[in-house]
């Protein structure tokens, strides 16, 4: 049996994440390998060089130009027994449903023994290609490309599925990793990207062809998932709810959680922690619930708001009225390119003032017949991308 190596964020607390890195597992793994996915082990302790690498770059992004995301200009130095306590429920997801290896064992270069493991190599799905959220070279495979300077050493097949810039440009990227990533990406069997815009990206930044195939979690079916829940759904009837998924909370989405409550008279359900584990030391209101309840929430909701990608493809996939909120900061065109691909334009808002009479009339009036015509025409021609890809 061949191996594969599939490279993704990290597994962390991302519910979409995690789903994402089991879903396109599964089906590589139906289709005959033996599967891994690359799972850093997580806070090591940092050398000198890089906390005054982080220090600078949040003091030159933080304190210079104001991007919260580089904020405090200290950071805490979090232990791996905060996140374990945090994730204590999502844990045990990762371990029995995600076979997965920690591939570079904290060096920047796998060792030659683990390249030499695998036979097939692929990188995606989620923004493995934006660069604020990582080494992005990484997930063009430098590593291999190190590998095989080295004479007899065998060229391995490397492929992307459904890899995301996150924005509509690679401005995060300096000239130099632009031109790195343009070296590496010839080396590519073939490439795959998630939103329609990635298409432009590869084709004008690194001269190269890609196609656009579905995130790894619709490649699987709503009874997949529901398979997923088993025993771990809550038997008792519920009052019907409004399930609210928002990552990054506002008055101004507290605003609109509001109004849906009141107009669709459904009470609010919202099983995200109230506290922020990386400020929080062991407070049970930083922990986040299981991913079966996240998955439970959705099959039982009548009607979803969310700020997330994937809570607005879980949206679609359990057949759910939805609104979701366009989240600038973790990138729109992820929601722009998604719902354009099942005629869903109308479902996007950022503020109260995009609640029609016209949206509000029709809030609860989605074609999900059609939208799973088109989905499953669309997954065939994905896992045919797959399959060609991996020599089926």
């Amino acid at each position: 049996m061949k191996k594969v190596l599939i490279l993704t964020q990290p597994l962390r607390t991302n519910y979409g994440g995690l789903l994402q890195a089991y879903a396109l597992q599964k089906v590589v793994k139906d289709l005959g390998f033996e599967v891994f996915t690359d799972n850093p082990f997580f806070l090591r302790d940092l050398s000198l060089r890089k906390r005054l690498k982080d220090f600078a770059a949040r003091f030159v992004y933080g304190v210079l130009r104001g991007d919260k995301k580089y904020k405090p200009l200290f950071k805490r130095r979090l232990k791996r027994e905060d996140y374990e306590y945090a994730a204590q429920n999502i844990l045990p997801f990762i371990e029995k449903r995600i076979a997965n290896i920690d591939f570079f064992e904290g060096q920047t270069q796998p060792s030659s023994q683990s390249i030499d493991k695998f036979d097939y190599y692929i990188c995606g799905s989620d923004q493995v290609w934006r660069r604020r959220y990582g080494d992005v070279k990484r997930y063009f495979f430098d590593f291999l490309k190190a590998r095989e300077t080295t004479a007899d050493v065998p060229i391995k097949r490397r492929f992307s599925y459904s890899a995301s810039f996150g924005l509509d440009n690679i401005d995060e990227y300096s000239k130099q990793e632009k031109q790195d990533c343009r070296e590496l990406i010839k080396s590519f069997n073939s490439v795959s990207v998630r939103e329609k815009d990635a298409i432009k990206i590869v084709e004008q930044e690194f001269s190269f062809s890609a196609v656009q195939t579905l995130d790894p979690t619709l490649l699987l079916e709503k009874e997949d998932y529901i398979s997923l829940i088993g025993n771990t759904s809550k038997q008792e009837s519920e009052e019907p709810y409004l399930f609210v998924y928002i990552l990054d909370k506002s008055e101004q989405k507290k605003e609109l959680i509001d109004i849906l409550s009141r107009r669709l008279n459904l009470r609010v359900k919202d099983i995200m922690p109230k506290k922020d584990w990386k400020t929080s030391k062991k407070d049970k209101e930083s922990v986040f619930p299981a991913v079966e309840e996240w998955l439970d929430c959705f099959d039982k909701a009548d009607f979803v708001l969310t700020d997330s990608f994937h809570g607005t493809v879980f949206s679609i996939i359990f057949n759910k009225p939805f609104l979701s909120v366009g989240n600038k900061d973790r990138g729109l065109i992820r929601f722009t390119s998604l719902l354009s691909l099942f005629g869903l334009e109308d479902r996007l808002i950022f503020s109260k003032k995009d609640l029609t009479g016209v949206l509000l009339h029709n809030m609860l009036k989605i074609d999900y017949a059609a939208i799973n015509e088109t989905k499953s025409v669309l997954k065939e021609q994905s896992i045919d991308f797959l399959k060609q890809n991996l020599d089926i």
